[in-house]
């Protein structure tokens, strides 16, 4: 694999040899994968791939959206506490912020049981597709070790 910053357009032929990885994104944290996408690729392996993709743009918009809020709301905190602080110091530890945590945790509960259950569905409904196509793939090497 080869690790890059942007995965936004890579050349069709580049996707051919390897995989890419990109540094993680601003916002989600997630590091982005894209496949390579070999010449012959069987349908279970374009299958697998499909459902891959798709389950690393839901973690990513997930993960995106949950930290926007999050840095959003920690900031509207901050900004109370320097407003009762009336000192308008600009730091906070992270006993400070704790409260915060706290609030941030508790209030989002149900959303991140929600995302892992989401999460552990998702995995395990890529188990299938995913043999599927590791099979195709050996089938294919045998196929050329043997022509």
């Amino acid at each position: 694999m080869v690790y890059i910053t942007t995965l936004r357009r890579l050349p069709n032929q580049l996707l051919r040899d390897k995989s890419y990885v990109s540094s993680a994104h601003p916002k989600s944290h997630i590091n982005l994968i894209k496949h390579a996408i070999p010449d012959c690729e069987s349908d279970a392996e374009k299958r697998y791939r499909k459902l891959y993709e798709d389950n690393q743009l839901w973690n990513h918009c997930y993960w995106e959206e949950n930290n926007t809020r999050f840095l959003k709301e920690k900031a509207e905190f901050i900004e109370r506490q320097r407003l009762l602080r009336g000192d308008g110091s600009l730091a906070f530890s992270q006993e400070d912020l704790m409260p915060f945590y706290k609030e941030f945790l508790d209030k989002n509960y149900n959303k991140h049981i929600s995302y892992n259950r989401e999460w552990y569905r998702r995995q395990f409904r890529l188990l299938l597709p995913a043999l599927a196509a590791f099979i195709a793939s050996k089938r294919r090497s045998l196929r050329k070790s043997f022509s």
